[in-house]
């Protein structure tokens, strides 16, 4: 099938263009409060139902040498094939969207701000498909990242990620 490689375009966080994440983006901001980021906490599950399908969870694990999967919605299961609640990202597949992940979610644990990317799958040079995506720092201690809240746009697209996902 050729080699797949995954970029993440990153976009300006205030021109949020999909209204579900611009949406998603105001709540978190609403919860800072002066704060870098608000804590798990301070998140109502009952406030997110417009996304709740599409949100995730990562816990940060020893200061962000992995992240495990706290928390997985239903609309996710169809990207992954399955439920991918516990999974470690070091076992994502296919391998560029485990490293374009992983480099994504480093960076927001060392500068402790929000990342809105488009991801874009590409094989032999050819783009094959995007979706966006909203990562938003959480902390507990309000000093460190320790959960980044995931929320999704696949634009209708999941039946073709799923297909690119399988791959590796």
């Amino acid at each position: 099938m050729g080699d797949l490689t995954v970029e993440a375009v990153l976009l300006d966080t205030e021109a949020i263009e999909l209204p579900t994440l611009a949406r998603l983006y105001d709540y978190w901001r609403g919860l800072c409060r002066g704060r870098f980021a608000p804590s798990r906490a301070d998140i109502d599950p009952t406030e997110l139902g417009f996304i709740l399908p599409r949100l995730l969870m990562f816990d940060v694990l020893d200061g962000g040498d992995d992240f495990r999967v706290r928390l997985a919605g239903s609309g996710t299961f169809n990207l992954h094939g399955r439920d991918i609640t516990g999974m470690l990202v070091s076992n994502f597949t296919p391998a560029a969207f485990r490293e374009a992940v992983a480099s994504s979610y480093r960076q927001i644990v060392r500068d402790r701000l929000p990342v809105y990317v488009r991801n874009t799958y590409w094989r032999n040079g050819i783009e094959v498909d995007a979706y966006h995506v909203l990562r938003l720092p959480l902390s507990s201690d309000g000093e460190n990242v320790n959960i980044i809240l995931v929320g999704e746009d696949y634009r209708g697209r999941e039946a073709d990620l799923v297909k690119i996902m399988e791959t590796d």
